[in-house]
């Protein structure tokens, strides 16, 4: 059993990284991007952009909102001058490590949504490396400044296991991936190559096989018990 699991994860961490290589490759901002970031905006993270963001050694400060949520329009000018007044602190103090602060629409963003676990609207995290924090206390500047500070630090992360980079949050990141990036390569192999949606169907179906076949293989070896030499 344990074996099928540290399979399943292995593949999953595979698949992970495949689809995260073709989306960082499609998703590389600007330096004005980055540039206007850094000053004044929060950060929009989407599925396609996540993981080159948070790869890059800053401590993160997070929401995951919805267009129709009235409590994330109400708090929205609030979050951007949280953003502002911690981005302008990384500009005066350079050599301290940099606190960013991102937003992700969680309603159409559902892979990151389903990786993070989320129930409600807004829900606001601390990304530290591999570490996460959630956010439970009162909505207000000075207390999410703070958090992101310091006072994350008195919290306990999530557990890994179950946490957005732990093997939990990574498979239903990988299924979602791959769900998502058939359907992306459908739509352009039905509109932009002009393929009928028998053949196009066909095409998918017959990369699936073969990648399935690739996990059953991979599967059977790993479990193939290697024999005792007397």
């Amino acid at each position: 059993m344990k074996r099928f699991a540290f399979l399943i994860i292995s593949i999953a961490v595979i698949f992970q990284g495949l689809l995260v290589s073709i989306s960082n490759a499609q998703a590389v901002p600007s330096d004005e991007e980055f540039k206007a970031e850094q000053l004044t905006d929060v950060v929009k993270l989407t599925s396609r952009n996540f993981e080159s963001h948070i790869a890059d050694g800053s401590i993160w400060l997070v929401e995951f909102y919805a267009d129709w949520c009235g409590h994330c329009k109400r708090f929205a000018p609030t979050y951007v001058s949280i953003a502002q007044t911690l981005h302008a602190e990384n500009i005066k103090n350079p050599e301290k490590r940099n606190i960013k602060v991102g937003k992700v629409e969680g309603s159409k963003e559902r892979i990151l949504s389903s990786r993070f676990s989320i129930r409600g609207y807004p829900s606001f995290f601390i990304i530290d490396g591999w570490d996460v924090y959630e956010f439970n206390g009162i909505r207000s500047k000075d207390t999410m400044i703070n958090f992101a500070k310091r006072d994350y630090k008195k919290e306990e992360p999530l557990r890994f296991f179950k946490s957005p980079f732990g093997p939990i949050g990574q498979t239903r990141a990988t299924v979602m991936k791959i769900g998502t990036y058939i359907l992306d390569q459908y739509d352009i192999l039905t509109k932009e190559k002009k393929f009928a949606p028998a053949i196009a169907t066909f095409l998918l179906a017959s990369v699936g096989v073969v990648i399935g076949t690739f996990i059953i293989l991979m599967f059977g070896l790993f479990l193939i018990s290697k024999q005792k030499v007397d």
